[in-house]
């Protein structure tokens, strides 16, 4: 940037000293900033995004090795299935721009996981709204099978009128689904804790089918980048580090929740117990 910079304002006022044509010399800054901009590009910022991707997935596959050995795992930092998975959930309506980072693709015994941060937006001429941001995650659990069902904590009038929703006062979301019967049957042991992520979260979208979960929860995590990482700062940062292990064990837990029907009491209990774990570890 320190050759960049001063080569791009030089030009510019060379062609607006020596062009009289105005437009043309607005063209040719146009020309030069994209020029710039595609160098900056090419030398600094995809190299260096490459250098942070290698280092995440660095220090991912160290903590997994120390503190989860058994949970086999892929990190990839590009968008992969989330928008498929998006849009095949219908939990999301009004999003045409999908972005997608940070994809954690692996298994735990019967249970396969995909986990991302996604980023969905409404663009038009003339705004850009946010219809979504937060967490994606979908399991798939063998030997088991939901009914077709969502589950939302923000369903609005329209969807109580017309979309079949019911709401559920005791847990605070609202549902449908195409078996009542066997939605509070293989689905109550969860209401606990969609409870809980609710008052933790608040817009939580879930959609079953089969051996499947879709969840969505609203968040401002920034998960694996937390705090930012910047060219002029260093890789090696404990604070870095420490929030990363925080949000890889959260993450996880709520798969593991999910998958064993944990109750509130064992759910706060266990969240307790991880935190003091960590601690110990990390003094050690």
């Amino acid at each position: 940037m320190a050759y960049l910079l001063p080569m791009f304002i030089i030009t510019s006022i060379i062609a607006f000293v020596l062009i009289k044509e105005p437009s043309i010399s607005f063209f040719s800054i146009a020309l030069l900033g994209g020029a710039a901009a595609m160098i900056y590009h090419r030398i600094i910022s995809a190299p260096f995004q490459m250098v942070k991707n290698k280092f995440k997935s660095a220090l991912i596959g160290q903590f997994m090795k120390d503190y989860h050995p058994d949970i086999n795992y892929q990190y990839k930092p590009n968008p992969t299935q989330g928008k498929h998975i998006i849009r095949n959930s219908e939990l999301v309506s009004g999003a045409n721009s999908y972005a997608e980072e940070d994809v954690i693709i692996g298994q735990n015994k019967d249970v396969k996981f995909y986990l991302s941060e996604v980023h969905l937006e409404n663009k038009t001429e003339d705004h850009t709204t946010t219809v979504f941001k937060g967490l994606l995650f979908r399991l798939k659990i063998h030997g088991r099978y939901f009914p077709d069902s969502q589950i939302q904590s923000r369903a609005g009038v329209l969807k109580h009128m017309f979309g079949g929703f019911t709401k559920n006062e005791e847990y605070g979301f609202s549902f449908e689904s195409t078996d009542h019967e066997m939605f509070y049957q293989d689905l109550s042991p969860l209401f606990p804790f969609i409870r809980h992520l609710i008052q933790k979260q608040g817009d939580v979208r879930i959609k079953t089918e089969g051996d499947e979960i879709i969840i969505m929860l609203e968040s401002n995590m920034r998960f694996l980048d937390d705090p930012h990482i910047d060219i002029d700062k260093s890789l090696f940062n404990k604070k870095y580090n420490e929030n990363m292990a925080k949000q890889i064990n959260s993450l996880l837990f709520i798969i593991d929740s999910f998958v064993n029907e944990l109750d509130t009491a064992e759910i706060e209990d266990r969240l307790e117990l991880k935190s003091l774990e960590l601690i110990k570890k990390r003094e050690l």
